[in-house]
Parts: structure tokens; sequence; C-alpha cells
């Protein structure tokens, strides 16, 4: 296969001219259509590497409709290895044209073009019993006009079709060159000529025959070509891109799976935090209540704790202690001593009193907690 350099000119005629029929290919023989090029990248066939830009379904369809155009005035030659390349270099004993394409259309994603074979081209295909492809010789990009003034005509040209045993394309993606048909299958089959090409070469039985089977087959490449279009309008995947698709679809879905765990960590780390903070909390306020704040204000300091550094104000209020009887009755910030040692104490300041009964009222009136202490014991 190959492509040609960037600037490659044809005659644009002024309306569309037929291809050849089978009767106008004079005396070269027409042989089975093959399917010479389909729509992808090529790539050489030792290193891999991309040969040309990718052919698209336009490239192939102005490729068909300029051989069409051109059948009769500028065919496609049909040779062997290349050799009627202009920078071939061989004589016409060496090789040169086997024939000429007098028709091509395209078919799904291929180009099939029609053979019109010289008796040595015949030889050479029936010789080769199945094993020859062809290899075509092609230009992607503008083609104008062959008149040097001449318009953007197409955006790819076929220059020529060469037969060889190696393809530059895999087999199994274009068709093999046979003199005859090896099955009634349609494909590859023109579908102006369908019902002319039977096994035996002969005509169908009857014009209406064969008007109403190039009817059916039109409707059907009409229907293909419809559907081509609606899956390149919606750009369906390529098998490449929905692996990709599939790949990312697998990561995005461990990706979720870490954030759940990840977010049932963080529950667990703020339900422990959470379980830390009460603890140190209700030990800070035990502490206090120890110290001879009143057990009261126990919700308030509660509400109050989270905020006791932004609000110290508040939390040094909620915080004196009450009223604190000490061995002297005064106010003190000493531990508030243990009912048993408390009581012990009151009595000794009762009988050292002198008279029980004031030192109760008096302290009945100071201090209630230590009054009710007294009375609870039975002192």
């Amino acid at each position: 296969m190959r492509l040609s350099g960037p600037s490659v000119q044809c005659f644009e005629p002024n309306a569309w001219s037929p291809a050849y029929t089978l009767g106008e290919s004079g005396g070269l023989r027409r042989i089975t259509p093959f399917t010479t090029l389909r729509v992808g990248q090529v790539s050489a066939r030792s290193s891999g590497q991309p040969v040309g830009p990718a052919v698209t379904l336009v490239h192939l369809n102005d490729m068909a409709r300029l051989m069409r155009e051109r059948a009769a005035e500028d065919p496609v030659v049909v040779d062997w290895q290349h050799l009627s390349e202009p920078d071939a270099g061989v004589g016409p004993e060496s090789g040169g044209a086997l024939g000429q394409i007098v028709d091509a259309w395209v078919d799904g994603d291929g180009l099939v073009v029609v053979p019109a074979l010289t008796k040595r081209g015949v030889r050479l295909v029936e010789e080769s019993e199945g094993v020859l492809w062809s290899s075509p010789s092609f230009f992607v990009g503008d083609v104008h006009a062959r008149d040097d003034s001449g318009p953007v005509v197409a955006s790819a040209q076929m220059l020529a079709v060469t037969l060889t045993p190696r393809p530059a394309q895999q087999a199994d993606r274009i068709s093999a060159v046979t003199l005859a048909e090896a099955s009634t299958s349609m494909e590859g089959v023109n579908m102006a000529d369908a019902a002319e090409l039977q096994d035996d070469g002969q005509a169908a039985d009857s014009p209406e025959e064969k008007d109403a089977m190039i009817a059916t087959l039109r409707e059907a490449l009409a229907a293909a070509e419809a559907r081509i279009a609606e899956l390149e309008g919606d750009g369906e995947l390529s098998e490449s891109v929905a692996a990709q698709s599939a790949a990312l679809t697998e990561k995005t879905t461990e990706v979720t799976q870490l954030t759940e765990k990840v977010n049932a960590l963080a529950i667990a780390l703020d339900a422990e935090v959470a379980k830390r903070t009460n603890i140190e909390r209700d030990r800070d306020i035990d502490a206090l209540l120890a110290k001879g704040v009143e057990p009261a204000r126990r919700v308030a300091l509660t509400e109050a704790w989270a905020s006791r550094e932004s609000q110290p104000a508040v939390w040094a209020a909620l915080t004196v202690p009450t009223v604190d009887l000490t061995r002297h009755g005064t106010n003190s910030s000493e531990s508030v001593e243990d009912d048993r040692t408390k009581r012990a104490r009151l009595c000794e300041e009762r009988i050292a009193s002198g008279d029980p009964q004031k030192f109760m009222n008096d302290i009945k009136q100071r201090d209630p907690a230590a009054w009710a202490l007294l009375v609870t014991k039975g002192a």
C-alpha cells in the first residue's frame, strides 16, 4: 500500500459519468469485485508503525466517486507489486499494468472495486488460486480538478490498485482476488450489477426480475449507509474506547469503595473523639463539684465547658465555689472535707461554742448543708 504526496489533481467533469458496463471493457475481462481498502489506520507489517493518516468513510466515498466519474477518461490502473508507479523504474516487459478499475462503491466500511484485467492479469489471478490480494496506492488530502485553477473536488483519491501476495492491510480485512464468486454471498458485489453477476456469469431470467433485485439491494444499501451515518453521528464507542471506558469505570468503582471506607473511618474517629471529650469534660466538672461548686450547676457547666476558652468570663463565674466552712468558719479554697470529717469538726465546734442551740441556729442560716449533716447524723 502506498500513499501519495500532498498535491494530486484530477479532472472534475461537468456531470456524473457512469462507470463502464460489462460490455464496454473492451478486450479486458471483468473478474469478481473485491474489497481493497477498509476504514481505519494502516500500519507497516514489520514495525507496526502507522502509514499515513487513518482512512475514514468520507475518504472511501470520495475515492469511489472519483473512480466512477473518471472510469473512461482517467481509469485507475491494476498492476503487479506497484510496478506501474512513476518511480518504479522498470520497462513494460517487467510488469506494467494488468488491467484497470471499471467500477467502485462503498460497502459498509470497505471500498469495493471491479477490475477488468488483461489476459496476463487473468492468468496471474487464476494461477494464484485465491492466494492473492490487493494493495491500493492512494492519496489522502485535498484533491483538485486537473486544470490548475480547479477547485477541491475530493478529500482522497485512488491512484492504483496493485496485486500482491503480501497486502498492507490484514488479509482477513480485505477480499482475496479471484476470477469467480466462491459463494452466493452478496459481500463485495456491485449493487447495480448484482442481478447480472450470477455463478455462471449470465444475466437474470428477465429484466423485471433484474430490476426487482436491484431495487431490493439498493434499499438494503441505503439502510446500511443510514445506519453507518447514525453510528458516526452518535459517536458510538470503538472497541478500544469501550475498553478504556470499562477500565475507567472499574477505577471509579475502586475510588468509590475507598471513599466509603474513609468516610466510615472518619465517623468512627469522630465518635472516639467525642467519647474522649465527654470523659474529659465530666472529669473537669466532677473536680469542680468536689471543690465546692454547687451540683445544681452541672447542666450549665456541661453546656459551657466546650466554650470555656472562648468565653472565659462565663466559665469563671460558674466555677466559683459556694461558701465552704473550714475550721475557722471562713471561705477557703482548700479541698472539701468528706462527710465524716466534716461532721466530726462541726460537732467539736458546737461543743466548744458554749451554746449548742445558738450554734445550730447560726449554722442553719450560714450553711444549710452542714446543718443537714449534723441533724441527719443525730448530732
